[in-house]
């Protein structure tokens, strides 16, 4: 279930870095299972962000700021920030893992060989 915030504290929430708009806004906040959502409502129109909790996680307003700053983004028609996140497979991820430490070992000999 969505809670409302109010208004001041939600600011509070958003990173100085980004641009306080004056716009008159409502925003509400709620946890969805391992899922921490921030909604904020304008003109009418509904902006949201999510963040993702890991179960082992210390209890904390980390992920209501990452939410928070997400939906703050849509809100100002800035990219909310998810496309620098993107599923990797377990094979990928091995691939990665291992040429980096392949390059390590040529980096530590010296060796003038690049591998693709």
């Amino acid at each position: 279930m969505l809670k409302k915030i109010d208004q001041h504290d939600f600011l509070k929430l958003i990173p100085s870095r980004e641009n306080i708009a004056t716009r008159t806004f409502i925003s509400y906040q709620g946890e969805l299972g391992n899922f921490t959502l921030a909604v904020v409502i304008s003109e009418g129109k509904v902006y949201a962000g999510v963040a993702k909790r890991n179960p082992c996680d210390c209890p904390g307003d980390a992920g209501l700021r990452i939410a928070a700053t997400r939906a703050w983004r849509d809100f100002t028609g800035k990219t909310p920030g998810y496309s620098r996140q993107h599923p990797v497979s377990k094979n990928q991820a091995k691939r990665i893992a291992v040429m980096d430490a392949l390059d390590k070992v040529i980096d530590d000999f010296g060796l003038d060989i690049d591998i693709d």
